[in-house]
């Protein structure tokens, strides 16, 4: 297991668990194409013999438990250590993780392919517990693109982990490498989650203490609606806030469903009722449904949002 410490003064610390699971790998595979797959594209060329026995349970049944089994003693001890919370962080996990942990989605490649691919593992992770999830945003192999990185820039603002990583050896994927675009959409973006802060931290309040999802795909909020299920490239944080971002290269106008209900524009608060019909628009779209609050959130949420500086407004 690959244990990565972030730690500053006063501020938590955070554990990385990677490679937390049996893995094998020769010199020769890691050097060639094979690393990608494996030479006979099997499971078991990266892993230990999946029919090998660990006490009463081939390895196939028990492999992913070793991530989970390794997690909540890691949490354990940072807080032993630091007497602080902390932060785990692990890669390897398994239904029931998320209360010790987040997780991220892997090594991905900088493409849209694989950045449009991590709103369904994003949905996915959530049904299984671990609402804290994210990919890592520009991609982690080979090199990524300015429009590329842009893009999955103002998608993994929204992520509920958002972290920009790549691998060691390829192009830097900073926003600031591109100040005038990269840049200054990234943080266009990052001030939204920024001023919904206490929105989010809601949503994971009310994932901890009621099961709640933080992040969930259409067909979760409006169940009748039989077009939403097939739609995995649009998402909600929680019921109120739809994000619908722009995915393919040199996309400038995407089509958005809108099911029916009434829908305002997180920029212009202009208002409209949606007639379960998919909309064209020119620009990264995040939309609000507030009329009606779950009793849950009017319970448990604060009713400020916050600033661009951070600042707590029109609190309760």
């Amino acid at each position: 297991m690959g244990i990565i410490i972030t730690a500053r003064p006063v501020v938590p610390v955070t554990i990385t668990n990677d490679l937390s699971m049996p893995k094998v790998a020769s010199l020769q595979i890691l050097l060639s194409e094979a690393a990608a797959a494996g030479p006979s594209h099997r499971m078991s060329d990266k892993t230990l013999c999946l029919s090998a026995q660990d006490g009463n349970f081939t390895h196939y049944d028990v492999h992913n438990l070793y991530g989970w089994a390794q997690t909540e003693p890691t949490y354990r001890v940072v807080q032993s250590v630091t007497g602080q919370r902390g932060l785990v962080v692990t890669r390897s996990t398994f239904p029931g993780s998320g209360q010790w942990s987040g997780h991220w989605l892997g090594d991905n490649r900088s493409n849209w392919t694989d950045m449009a691919h991590s709103i369904t593992g994003m949905l996915e992770f959530n049904l299984f517990g671990l609402p804290y999830v994210g990919a890592d945003i520009c991609g982690f192999f080979g090199n990524t693109t300015e429009e590329l990185c842009q893009r999955w820039m103002q998608l993994g603002s929204f992520y509920p982990y958002s972290r920009n990583h790549n691998a060691i050896g390829n192009v830097d994927q900073d926003p600031g490498m591109w100040p005038e675009t990269v840049g200054n959409a990234s943080k266009a973006a990052l001030e939204i989650r920024y001023r919904l802060l206490p929105y989010l931290y809601t949503l994971f309040y009310l994932a901890h203490v009621e099961g709640f999802t933080v992040v969930r795909p259409l067909h979760h909020e409006f169940p009748r609606d039989r077009r939403t299920l097939g739609i995995d490239d649009q998402f909600l944080w929680g019921s109120g806030f739809m994000v619908s971002p722009v995915l393919e290269e040199g996309q400038v106008e995407r089509q958005v469903y809108f099911p029916q209900d009434n829908w305002f524009d997180y920029y212009t608060v202009s208002g409209g009722v949606g007639e379960g019909v998919g909309q064209n628009s020119q620009q990264q779209i995040h939309f609000i449904l507030p009329p009606v609050i779950p009793e849950a959130m009017k319970r448990y949420s604060c009713c400020g949002v916050t600033g661009s500086h951070g600042n707590l407004e029109d609190s309760c």
